[in-house]
């Protein structure tokens, strides 16, 4: 993940160079403890799934993907492998499936992503049954959207977008899920593209 690592140097090299000595560290993407074999054995038994090899390689070899203190826009929450098993055992995360993540992330109060009259109960099991998310990432609107970051079972990567005065958007995208219309990427190249993104945000909205 050689790329990877070069962009998320950049994006910390643009931080120094656009927001004052004070408040850099708030913005940076910061060093994450790796996770070791066993923390993601335990992860996958508590998630009751089996990684792809890659995101594997992502938390052995990055631990994680967060800034040091900004969560509100061009910014990261891909949690590590220890706060993942936590918010599982502590209810933050109903599972990895990737609607219980989206609710998740908003205190689990997204009252639309639980109502039957906009998107019935089996087509919710079936997208988190058959889509794991592992976090989400921001872009410019100031914590009221995200683009979530999951595989499929056949281990490709993708990002979805929910805005929250967007819904119907949303269950565009899921009904294309639930139709198997996903192209899917490896996770190096979806996260490649979202550090690009967000540092061009960044760099509009500072420089």
């Amino acid at each position: 993940m050689i790329e990877l690592k070069e962009l998320i140097k950049e994006y910390n090299e643009t931080c120094v160079r656009l927001f004052d000595d004070d408040d850099v560290e708030y913005y940076m993407l910061a060093e994450i403890p790796l996770a070791t074999d066993e923390q993601i054995w335990k992860l996958e038994e508590k998630a009751e799934i089996n990684f792809p090899a890659e995101l594997v390689e992502f938390y052995k070899t990055f631990g994680g993907l967060r800034n040091k203190g900004n969560r509100e826009s061009y910014c990261f929450d891909l949690n590590n492998v220890p706060d993942l098993i936590k918010k599982l055992k502590t209810g933050a995360f109903k599972s990895l499936g990737l609607i219980d993540v989206i609710r998740g992330s908003w205190g689990n109060h997204r009252p639309e992503l639980a109502n039957e009259e906009w998107i019935s109960n089996e087509k919710i099991s079936l997208i988190n049954e058959g889509y794991k998310c592992i976090g989400w990432y921001r872009d410019d609107t100031i914590l009221e959207s995200a683009y979530y970051v999951y595989f499929n079972s056949s281990g490709q990567f993708d990002s979805i977008f929910y805005d929250q005065d967007e819904f119907h958007e949303l269950l565009g995208a899921l009904e294309n899920l639930l139709q198997g219309n996903q192209t899917g990427d490896t996770l190096e190249n979806i996260l490649s593209d979202a550090i690009e993104q967000t540092q061009e945000t960044m760099t509009k909205w500072n420089e």
